[in-house]
Protein backbone atom coordinates (compact mmCIF):
# COMPACT_ATOMS: atom_id res chain seq x y z
CA UNK A 1 0.00 0.00 0.00
CA UNK A 2 1.19 3.50 -1.15
CA UNK A 3 0.05 6.55 1.06
CA UNK A 4 -0.12 8.01 -2.82
CA UNK A 5 -2.76 5.88 -3.27
CA UNK A 6 -4.86 6.52 -0.02
CA UNK A 7 -8.28 7.36 0.24
CA UNK A 8 -9.07 6.21 -3.52
CA UNK A 9 -12.06 4.31 -4.76
CA UNK A 10 -10.23 0.68 -4.01
CA UNK A 11 -9.90 1.55 -0.40
CA UNK A 12 -13.61 1.80 -0.16
CA UNK A 13 -14.44 -0.99 -2.09
CA UNK A 14 -11.84 -2.77 0.16
CA UNK A 15 -13.56 -1.60 3.44
CA UNK A 16 -16.88 -2.57 2.32
CA UNK A 17 -15.96 -6.34 1.57
CA UNK A 18 -14.27 -6.46 4.59
CA UNK A 19 -16.71 -4.96 6.77
CA UNK A 20 -19.83 -7.46 4.67
CA UNK A 21 -17.89 -10.82 6.08
CA UNK A 22 -17.17 -9.29 9.01
CA UNK A 23 -20.87 -8.58 9.82
CA UNK A 24 -21.76 -12.47 8.09
CA UNK A 25 -19.16 -13.45 10.64
CA UNK A 26 -17.30 -15.64 7.61
CA UNK A 27 -14.08 -13.60 8.86
CA UNK A 28 -13.08 -13.18 12.11
CA UNK A 29 -10.10 -11.25 14.54
CA UNK A 30 -8.88 -9.87 11.07
CA UNK A 31 -5.12 -8.87 11.59
CA UNK A 32 -4.38 -6.39 8.72
CA UNK A 33 -0.84 -5.96 7.18
CA UNK A 34 -0.48 -2.44 4.72
CA UNK A 35 2.63 -3.42 3.20
CA UNK A 36 3.46 0.21 3.28
CA UNK A 37 6.08 0.88 0.42
CA UNK A 38 6.30 4.71 0.75
CA UNK A 39 9.84 5.57 1.44
CA UNK A 40 8.98 6.40 5.10
CA UNK A 41 6.81 5.28 8.02
CA UNK A 42 2.87 7.00 7.65
CA UNK A 43 2.21 9.50 9.95
CA UNK A 44 -0.73 8.77 12.66
CA UNK A 45 -3.42 10.40 10.91
CA UNK A 46 -3.04 8.24 7.94
CA UNK A 47 -3.36 5.33 9.47
CA UNK A 48 -6.29 6.34 10.99
CA UNK A 49 -7.65 7.38 7.67
CA UNK A 50 -6.82 4.17 6.08
CA UNK A 51 -8.49 2.07 9.23
CA UNK A 52 -11.64 4.01 8.82
CA UNK A 53 -11.28 3.21 5.34
CA UNK A 54 -11.13 -0.51 5.53
CA UNK A 55 -13.54 -0.50 8.51
CA UNK A 56 -11.41 -2.16 10.71
CA UNK A 57 -9.67 -1.13 14.12
CA UNK A 58 -6.56 -3.81 14.06
CA UNK A 59 -3.24 -2.80 11.75
CA UNK A 60 -0.23 -4.60 12.79
CA UNK A 61 2.99 -2.95 10.59
CA UNK A 62 1.50 0.26 11.72
CA UNK A 63 4.81 2.22 10.99
CA UNK A 64 6.75 0.29 8.99
CA UNK A 65 7.59 0.37 5.96
CA UNK A 66 7.63 -3.07 3.71
CA UNK A 67 10.11 -4.94 3.64
CA UNK A 68 12.24 -3.67 6.76
CA UNK A 69 14.86 -6.02 7.05
CA UNK A 70 14.44 -9.33 5.42
CA UNK A 71 11.05 -10.65 3.68
CA UNK A 72 10.82 -13.82 6.20
CA UNK A 73 11.31 -12.30 9.28
CA UNK A 74 8.86 -9.30 7.66
CA UNK A 75 5.96 -11.93 7.39
CA UNK A 76 7.40 -14.40 10.19
CA UNK A 77 6.32 -11.12 12.71
CA UNK A 78 2.80 -10.95 11.91
CA UNK A 79 0.64 -12.88 14.63
CA UNK A 80 0.23 -16.30 14.45
CA UNK A 81 -3.60 -16.26 15.34
CA UNK A 82 -6.99 -14.88 13.39
CA UNK A 83 -7.56 -13.88 9.76
CA UNK A 84 -4.69 -11.71 7.61
CA UNK A 85 -5.88 -8.97 5.27
CA UNK A 86 -2.70 -8.21 3.19
CA UNK A 87 -2.84 -5.16 0.86
CA UNK A 88 0.14 -4.87 -1.36
CA UNK A 89 0.39 -2.71 -3.84
CA UNK A 90 -0.21 -4.68 -6.78
CA UNK A 91 -0.66 -8.25 -5.32
CA UNK A 92 0.58 -11.23 -5.85
CA UNK A 93 3.62 -12.02 -7.92
CA UNK A 94 3.99 -14.87 -10.32
CA UNK A 95 7.17 -14.98 -10.77
CA UNK A 96 10.41 -13.31 -9.18
CA UNK A 97 8.77 -10.62 -6.23
CA UNK A 98 9.11 -6.56 -6.31
CA UNK A 99 8.28 -5.04 -2.91
CA UNK A 100 4.74 -4.24 -4.27
CA UNK A 101 3.74 -8.57 -4.41
CA UNK A 102 3.62 -10.89 -1.62
CA UNK A 103 4.59 -14.44 -2.93
CA UNK A 104 2.90 -17.56 -3.20
CA UNK A 105 4.99 -19.29 -0.84
CA UNK A 106 4.71 -16.04 1.53
CA UNK A 107 0.68 -16.57 1.67
CA UNK A 108 1.52 -20.81 2.16
CA UNK A 109 3.56 -19.94 5.18
CA UNK A 110 1.05 -17.48 6.84
CA UNK A 111 -1.50 -20.85 6.82
CA UNK A 112 1.02 -23.29 8.62
CA UNK A 113 -0.96 -24.82 11.65
CA UNK A 114 -3.87 -23.05 11.53
CA UNK A 115 -7.67 -22.95 9.57
CA UNK A 116 -7.17 -19.00 9.04
CA UNK A 117 -7.93 -16.96 6.13
CA UNK A 118 -5.64 -15.17 4.02
CA UNK A 119 -7.03 -12.29 2.16
CA UNK A 120 -4.74 -10.76 -0.39
CA UNK A 121 -5.72 -7.47 -2.75
CA UNK A 122 -4.84 -8.05 -6.44
CA UNK A 123 -4.95 -4.79 -8.71
CA UNK A 124 -4.51 -5.46 -12.42
CA UNK A 125 -2.26 -2.61 -13.47
CA UNK A 126 -3.31 -2.86 -16.67
CA UNK A 127 -6.14 -1.43 -19.39
CA UNK A 128 -8.93 -3.79 -20.08
CA UNK A 129 -10.68 -3.20 -23.38
CA UNK A 130 -14.59 -2.86 -23.05
CA UNK A 131 -16.56 -6.37 -22.66
CA UNK A 132 -18.86 -7.87 -21.30
CA UNK A 133 -17.35 -11.35 -20.37
CA UNK A 134 -14.77 -11.11 -17.45
CA UNK A 135 -14.06 -14.37 -18.27
CA UNK A 136 -12.64 -13.56 -21.69
CA UNK A 137 -10.05 -10.76 -20.19
CA UNK A 138 -6.46 -10.85 -19.88
CA UNK A 139 -6.60 -9.91 -15.93
CA UNK A 140 -9.13 -13.09 -15.50
CA UNK A 141 -6.66 -15.21 -17.15
CA UNK A 142 -4.23 -14.11 -14.89
CA UNK A 143 -6.36 -14.57 -11.92
CA UNK A 144 -6.19 -18.02 -12.96
CA UNK A 145 -2.91 -18.54 -13.66
CA UNK A 146 -2.18 -17.03 -9.74
CA UNK A 147 -4.56 -19.12 -8.61
CA UNK A 148 -3.34 -22.71 -10.05
CA UNK A 149 0.01 -21.58 -8.37
CA UNK A 150 -1.56 -20.95 -5.11
CA UNK A 151 -3.15 -24.50 -5.02
CA UNK A 152 -0.30 -26.27 -6.87
CA UNK A 153 2.16 -25.74 -3.74
CA UNK A 154 4.07 -28.89 -2.02
CA UNK A 155 1.18 -27.84 0.77
CA UNK A 156 -1.59 -30.47 0.23
CA UNK A 157 -5.15 -29.16 0.92
CA UNK A 158 -4.78 -25.39 -0.05
CA UNK A 159 -8.17 -24.19 -1.02
CA UNK A 160 -8.74 -20.34 -2.50
CA UNK A 161 -11.67 -18.82 -4.01
CA UNK A 162 -11.62 -15.48 -5.42
CA UNK A 163 -13.83 -12.62 -5.94
CA UNK A 164 -13.32 -10.74 -9.10
CA UNK A 165 -13.90 -7.47 -10.18
CA UNK A 166 -12.79 -5.38 -13.60
CA UNK A 167 -9.56 -3.84 -11.98
CA UNK A 168 -9.48 -5.55 -9.10
CA UNK A 169 -9.58 -8.61 -6.82
CA UNK A 170 -9.47 -10.42 -3.58
CA UNK A 171 -7.94 -14.28 -2.95
CA UNK A 172 -9.25 -15.94 -0.05
CA UNK A 173 -6.77 -18.99 0.85
CA UNK A 174 -6.99 -21.26 3.63
CA UNK A 175 -6.13 -24.82 4.31
CA UNK A 176 -9.86 -25.46 5.84
CA UNK A 177 -11.87 -25.64 3.07
CA UNK A 178 -15.32 -25.16 4.98
CA UNK A 179 -14.05 -21.74 5.89
CA UNK A 180 -13.43 -20.42 1.74
CA UNK A 181 -16.74 -22.25 0.63
CA UNK A 182 -18.46 -20.23 3.59
CA UNK A 183 -17.08 -16.92 2.04
CA UNK A 184 -17.71 -17.65 -1.39
CA UNK A 185 -21.71 -18.50 -0.65
CA UNK A 186 -21.71 -15.67 1.94
CA UNK A 187 -20.42 -13.36 -1.31
CA UNK A 188 -22.48 -15.55 -3.78
CA UNK A 189 -26.05 -14.89 -1.49
CA UNK A 190 -24.73 -11.02 -1.93
CA UNK A 191 -24.20 -10.73 -5.19
CA UNK A 192 -26.99 -12.80 -6.32
CA UNK A 193 -27.41 -12.74 -10.18
CA UNK A 194 -23.77 -11.05 -10.72
CA UNK A 195 -22.03 -13.71 -8.32
CA UNK A 196 -21.68 -16.21 -11.11
CA UNK A 197 -18.54 -13.93 -13.25
CA UNK A 198 -17.60 -12.65 -9.81
CA UNK A 199 -17.00 -15.35 -7.53
CA UNK A 200 -15.06 -18.58 -8.66
CA UNK A 201 -12.56 -21.06 -7.24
Amino acid sequence: MNSKHLGDALDHWKGSLLSLLVDKGLIRHVVVEPMITDPQAWPPEDIETYKRLLRLEIIFHDSTTFPSGRREDYFNALPKDGDIFLDPDTGIARDKPKKEHITVQEIINLLKDSDRVVMIYQHSGQREPKQNDLTTSSFHRWLVSIRSKITATDTPNVHCTVYECKQVAMFFVSLKKSRIDEIQTGLQEYLRGRAQCRVWQ
